[in-house]
C-alpha cells in the first residue's frame, strides 16, 4: 500500500467498517433456508476477525439455523489505497511516497497529463522473426511471449518507463531516471511516473526498483495519480 508523507486512517478502511453496523442490522433478514459461510483471515487489515465474529453472533441471536464461521490464522490481505488519497500542498512544496507493506508488492505513483501518454507495465514491441531469445539462466523455466505477425514477431516486453522512474515533457522527449526519483514537476509534462516501488529492504525483489519518490511541485493546480499495477488505486495532489 502505497502511502504519501502524512498518514492517516484510509477512508475506504472506515467506509468499510462503518458500513458493517448496518450489515449486523440487516442479516436477520436473511432466508433462514439461506445458509451462510464467513470466512475471515485473522490478520485481515481491511475487516478485521472481531468483526466476523460479531456478525457470528448476531446469526446465532436470530437463531438462523446454517451458518459457520471459519477463520484463517495468519492470514490477510492489505488494503490497496493510498493513504490519505487526497493531499493539498504549496507551490514550492514537495510530496514523498513510499511502500510500507509487509509483502513485496510493488506499487507506482503514475501521473498521466496527457492521455496519449497513458502506458502500461508490460508492452508489444517488434522484433525480427529471426531474433533469438536466450533465457537466463540458461534452461530456465521461461520463453518469451511472442506472436508472428508480418514477418515479425511481436514480443511482449516489461516497459522501461513503467518500471522505472521516468518522465515525458511538453514536446515528447522521455527520459529514465534512475530508482528512488527526485522530481520536478512544472505543470508542463505530459507524464511522469515513480517506477515500481517496494518496501525498504526488499527492493532485490525487482532489481533496479525503488523505495522512494519525492515531487516538488512548481506550478498550482490539481494533479491526478494512479498506480499502474493497480489502476484502482488512484490520489490526488493540490497544489495552491
Amino acid at each position: 500500500m502505497a502511502t504519501c508523507n502524512t498518514t492517516v486512517i484510509c477512508p475506504i478502511l472506515w467506509r468499510a467498517l462503518s458500513n458493517m453496523t448496518p450489515n449486523l442490522s440487516i442479516i436477520g433478514n436473511v432466508s433462514k433456508s439461506t445458509g451462510i459461510l464467513i470466512l475471515n483471515g485473522e490478520n485481515d487489515s481491511q475487516t478485521p476477525v472481531q468483526q466476523a465474529f460479531l456478525l457470528q453472533q448476531r446469526l446465532t441471536d436470530v437463531n438462523h439455523p446454517d451458518h459457520s464461521l471459519i477463520t484463517y490464522p495468519n492470514l490477510g490481505h492489505v488494503l490497496a489505497a493510498f493513504v490519505p488519497q487526497q493531499v493539498q500542498v504549496s507551490v514550492g512544496h514537495s510530496v514523498t511516497w513510499d511502500n510500507p507493506s509487509s509483502v513485496a508488492e510493488p506499487h507506482t505513483v503514475t501521473f498521466v497529463l496527457n492521455n496519449k501518454t497513458m502506458t502500461a507495465p508490460d508492452v508489444p514491441f517488434a522484433v525480427r522473426s529471426s531474433t533469438q531469445f536466450m533465457p537466463l539462466p540458461p534452461g530456465a523455466n521461461s520463453q518469451p511471449n511472442m506472436m508472428p505477425e508480418n514477418g515479425m514477431n511481436i514480443v511482449i516486453v516489461s516497459n522501461a518507463r513503467g518500471y522505472f522512474p521516468a518522465w515525458k515533457d511538453s514536446t515528447g522527449n522521455a527520459k529514465v531516471l534512475g530508482p528512488n526519483g527526485n522530481f520536478t514537476m512544472t505543470g508542463n509534462e505530459q507524464y511522469v511516473n515513480s517506477g515500481w516501488l517496494l518496501p525498504k529492504g526488499q527492493q532485490q525483489q525487482y532489481p533496479g526498483s525503488s523505495n522512494t519518490f519525492t515531487v516538488s511541485f512548481q506550478k498550482a493546480g490539481t494533479y491526478n495519480y494512479f498506480c499502474d499495477i493497480h489502476p484502482w488505486m488512484a490520489g490526488v495532489v493540490t497544489v495552491k
